[in-house]
C-alpha cells in the first residue's frame, strides 16, 4: 500500500477528460475486484472533510499523484464556438484528453510521485505489480 499526504491526484474520467483531486490524504493499493484479478484501488480523504472517498479501476486504470504546491488545472474539456455554444473537444472517451493533459504537466516542468497507465509507462501490469505492498 503506498500512502500520501497532502497531495493531488487526477484521473481520467470515462467520459470528458482528466478530473482533479486535492487531497489530504490518499492511499493506493492492489486487489481483485470483480472479474479484475489486480484492480487499482484509491481512497482519498479531500482537505477540510471528514469522510472520504473510494474508488477501484479495473480496466486500463489511469492515475497521476503530484505534490499539491505542484498541481495545475487539467483544462476544460470543453470548447467555445462563434454562437456562444460549448462543444467537447474530442469525442467522449478520446484517448486525446488523457495524452494533452500529460504533455500540459511535462510543460510545466511537475514531476509525478505516482504515474499509472499513462504514456510514458511501459507496461500497465509492471506499474501495477509495482503498487502491491
Amino acid at each position: 500500500m503506498l500512502n500520501y499526504e497532502n497531495v493531488t491526484m487526477y484521473l481520467a474520467g470515462e467520459m470528458f477528460g482528466v478530473r482533479r483531486y486535492d487531497c489530504r490524504t490518499l492511499e493506493v493499493w492492489e486487489a481483485p475486484y470483480a472479474q479484475w484479478p489486480k484492480a487499482l484501488y484509491l481512497k482519498w480523504c479531500e482537505p477540510r472533510k471528514r469522510k472520504g472517498r473510494s474508488m477501484a479501476q479495473g480496466y486500463r486504470p489511469w492515475v497521476v499523484v503530484v505534490r499539491r504546491a505542484d498541481a495545475i488545472e487539467p483544462g476544460s474539456s470543453m470548447v467555445l464556438q462563434d454562437d456562444g455554444s460549448s462543444i467537447s473537444r474530442y469525442a467522449s472517451c478520446d484517448e486525446r484528453y488523457r495524452t494533452d493533459f500529460e504533455e500540459k504537466l511535462a510543460s510545466a516542468g511537475v514531476e509525478p510521485l505516482l504515474e499509472i497507465g499513462t504514456t510514458g509507462t511501459v507496461d500497465a501490469k509492471q506499474i501495477l505489480g509495482a503498487v502491491t505492498s
